[in-house]
């Protein structure tokens, strides 16, 4: 049975903690503006804007647990939250870069799920 590897951090403790807050809060604001969007019974093609608030938070989550902040994986930089340095090693860089691209699509899948959730109902 093969293991999954560790991730490798690029964002320390409180770059984490600021992603994993901005993330619950945009979330809520997506399940707030859901049930507005519900109970205003508005047409379901124009819910689709919940993916915005939706994916942005799951993003932000998704960041956070895998201590990956995409935005400087395609840089190659970590900020272990004493500012952003380049990250020397190329097997690292790609690592990251793997981990980035994971968190993008998990975000999107958990967007898309909640957004049709809530044009279905």
């Amino acid at each position: 049975m093969e293991e999954t590897p560790a991730p490798i951090a690029n964002i320390g403790p409180k770059g984490r903690r600021n992603r994993m807050m901005l993330g619950i809060t945009l979330i809520a604001i997506g399940i707030g503006l859901s049930i507005f969007f519900v109970v205003l019974q508005v047409q379901p093609v124009l819910r689709l804007v919940t993916f915005v608030p939706f994916w942005s938070g799951f993003l932000g989550v998704f960041q956070s647990r895998s201590q990956t902040d995409v935005a400087l994986a395609s840089k190659g930089q970590r900020n272990m939250d004493d500012g952003p340095q380049d990250i020397a090693i190329d097997e690292d860089k790609a690592k990251l870069r793997a981990q980035a691209l994971r968190v993008y699509i998990e975000a999107a899948t958990a967007g898309a799920a909640l957004t049709g959730l809530v044009m279905l109902v």
